[in-house]
């Protein structure tokens, strides 16, 4: 299923309801330990299960390798275009008039120097911002094993849900993940466990002799 077709479809509506009711919070940075766990689609459909309830704000954090323009089918500026000034340049989720997206931006435009430099306060800046201008967010960001991008955006939320694949996260870095939070006195709201398709049960090793 595709990320636009997965926030509209309401077939994961009532999980994602409870999911929100049970992280008791409004700022939320959503991530996971290797990359491909499936973040993206669980800070989206989570985003998506908080509209009516307030402005709701789902942001971009992986700004190193974006997904929310095209998974969502929005064009526009974006993060990466914003002045650190006035408003977050966001953009409205079709059929979701109360749900806004913040994109990376600079579509086609590949991450600079500069840009990657200025990452950490450009992420604090927004997250910071989109406390005060959201009653909800929720920050789409990379593998913690690849880019401390996290840590820059989490600092302002109340705190970090954790996405795992069951058959592609690995424990050392699941580890890596929990230390590196835990470090920088970051609460880990909880986990949602992603089984994906590709995942074969274990096969039996030893049969006993027919007797």
């Amino acid at each position: 299923m595709k990320l636009a077709d997965l926030v509209q479809s309401p077939a994961f509506a009532d999980e994602f309801v409870r999911l929100r009711r049970d992280l008791g919070a409004r700022h939320i940075a959503v991530t996971g330990a290797h990359g491909a766990e499936g973040v993206t689609s669980v800070a989206a459909r989570l985003a998506c299960s908080l509209s009516g309830e307030g402005r709701v704000l789902l942001a971009e954090g992986n700004l190193r390798l974006p997904s929310l323009a095209n998974g969502l089918g929005l064009r526009g500026p974006g993060l990466l275009d914003w002045d650190l000034e006035g408003p977050l340049p966001t953009q409205v989720m079709p059929n979701h008039p109360e749900l806004a997206v913040l994109t990376a931006g600079k579509t086609g435009a590949r991450l600079g120097v500069d840009d990657a430099q200025s990452l950490p306060a450009r992420l604090g800046a927004a997250a910071r911002r989109a406390r005060e201008d959201f009653a909800f967010v929720v920050w789409d960001t990379p593998a913690a094993t690849r880019f401390p991008d996290v840590l820059s955006v989490a600092s302002h939320c109340d705190g970090v849900l954790v996405v795992v694949e069951m058959d592609r996260s690995r424990v050392d870095g699941l580890q890596f993940l929990r230390d590196t939070l835990e470090r920088a006195q970051v609460r880990i709201l909880g986990c949602v466990l992603n089984r994906s398709g590709r995942y074969w049960p274990p096969q039996t090793r030893y049969q006993p002799a027919a007797m």
